[in-house]
């Protein structure tokens, strides 16, 4: 059996703003993607009267791993990395949300931080970034990266290359298990920033449940409300009884993660990407034990994408119909 590798990922995002001409081209090519850095969206702006084009770029700041080892045995990697955060290609960061990351003995003062910002995310997917802050939000915000860095650990930087490097070693014989596409152009981003010649070409051998957790919303709309991954989770865990496990892998994590930072994190306050990878796990478990008898059912994970190839499109229409007013 492969060793089966369920992972889960926290980001830093930055944007790239890049002018356009009247013909909507780009005038310049913007650091990151002149860098070969890949971006997960673009969309065409409105600001000030000039047209711009906005690039997202996705790095780790956070890295669970539970891998299934060829035994049945389960061991765990957490890796934190530093902010990439400069006054030059990396100047326009989203801003850090202390639900999605995990700043260890100084998570009370991220959130303190955070609340001073004073910036309501009720129902938003997407994070304010620092080009859209007002001037009193803004030295809060960099305050919070501050926060980061300064409780970032010598060692930290060192585990998380290493975290990589195992990653890297184990494209060719490992299974990476997780869900949708942005954990790995983030792992590969990253890896580009840490090593550029280790990253270049590298290819991982992917399982994706996203399918899985559209599956539950669609078929089971009363007790699946949505396709996020604690939802499904939840959903599973208890239609397959999964809930013994489920506490069993927790108090793994709990053990492992204070062996790491001590006992001064508590209970873990912070989001934690290991608890997400242990979701991975049990929405995989779920999806097979109460599955397995259907015969409707014919390996939704590794089903293509829908679609094909788009309407061709002109430049300007393609381009207009993203145009968002900022």
């Amino acid at each position: 059996m492969s060793k089966l590798y369920f992972l889960d990922a926290e980001f830093q995002t930055y944007m790239a703003y890049s002018p356009c001409n009247s013909e909507f081209e780009e005038i310049s090519e913007n650091k990151l993607k002149k860098a070969g850095y890949i971006s997960t969206d673009q969309k065409m702006v409105l600001i000030g009267g000039t047209y711009f084009m906005v690039y997202t770029y996705q790095f780790l700041l956070s890295l669970g791993i539970m891998a299934l080892n060829a035994d049945n045995t389960r061991s765990y990697m957490f890796a934190r990395f530093p902010l990439l955060f400069d006054a030059d290609a990396f100047s326009t960061p989203r801003i850090l949300v202390p639900k999605y990351t995990f700043a260890g003995t100084r998570q009370a003062e991220l959130t303190a931080a955070f609340q001073a910002l004073n910036i309501n995310l009720q129902g938003n997917v997407t994070f304010p970034d620092f080009r859209n802050l007002t001037a009193s939000q803004l030295p809060v915000a960099r305050s919070m990266f501050d926060i980061y860095t300064e409780g970032y650990q010598a060692g930290e930087l060192k585990t998380a290359t290493r975290v990589l490097l195992n990653l890297k070693m184990a494209s060719t014989s490992a299974i990476i298990i997780n869900q949708g596409f942005l954990d790995l152009i983030a792992i590969r981003n990253t890896m580009r920033v840490l090593f550029p010649a280790a990253a270049m070409g590298i290819k991982f051998n992917q399982k994706n449940i996203e399918p899985i957790c559209k599956f539950y919303a669609q078929t089971k709309p009363q007790e699946v409300a949505n396709a996020q991954l604690e939802t499904v989770k939840k959903y599973l865990v208890g239609v397959a009884s999964l809930g013994g496990e489920e506490g069993e892998i927790m108090g793994e994590i709990v053990t492992y993660m204070k062996s790491i930072y001590g006992d001064e994190i508590g209970d873990l306050t912070g989001h934690n990407p290991l608890v997400d990878s242990m979701f991975v796990y049990l929405v995989l478990e779920g999806f097979k034990k109460m599955e397995a008898e259907n015969p409707e059912i014919i390996d939704i994970t590794t089903k293509p994408g829908r679609g094909g190839r788009r309407k061709r499109q002109t430049k300007q229409r393609r381009y207009t119909r993203r145009i968002r007013k900022n």
